[in-house]
């Protein structure tokens, strides 16, 4: 698939979605935090490996943690 027609088909999930209820935004911000906090080890071993020797601890704190904050 063309880098064309892959921003069309995200262009139209988007369109579909732009009318959630905040109810449902605030659920799926939940899941999201969930979703990081329960897989923050992983996430963590994937970014150290693709940076090669990034710290644990950093990532949770600069990545993670940043990104849990902001929900």
């Amino acid at each position: 698939m063309d880098l064309k027609a892959q921003l069309q088909i995200q262009q139209r999930h988007w369109a579909k979605q732009r009318n959630r209820s905040v109810v449902t935004r605030i659920e799926q911000l939940k899941k999201l935090e969930k979703m990081l906090l329960e897989n923050k080890t992983e996430l963590a071993a994937a970014v150290n490996q693709d940076f090669g020797n990034r710290s644990e601890y950093e990532t949770l704190f600069a990545e993670i943690l940043s990104c849990v904050n902001d929900i």
